[in-house]
């Protein structure tokens, strides 16, 4: 939730990877935000995702 209505959710991303070292994972079609965080030493595979963006709709695996 933004702390103050002027502050873009782009800017709110920002912020929180500074805080916490985590940035939001991206479908790689169209680049909207996926309900996931990873952290720069991560390593997955095989993990799933659907994009909810309602012109996408596509599934992409998560690979880092």
């Amino acid at each position: 939730m933004p702390s103050s209505p002027w502050q873009e959710v782009g800017e709110i991303e920002k912020v929180e990877e500074k805080k916490t070292g985590k940035k939001k994972v991206e479908c790689p079609y169209c680049g909207h935000p996926v309900n996931a965080m990873r952290s720069a030493d991560a390593n997955c595979k095989g993990i799933f995702f659907r994009c909810k963006e309602k012109d996408c709709r596509k599934i992409f695996e998560l690979r880092i």
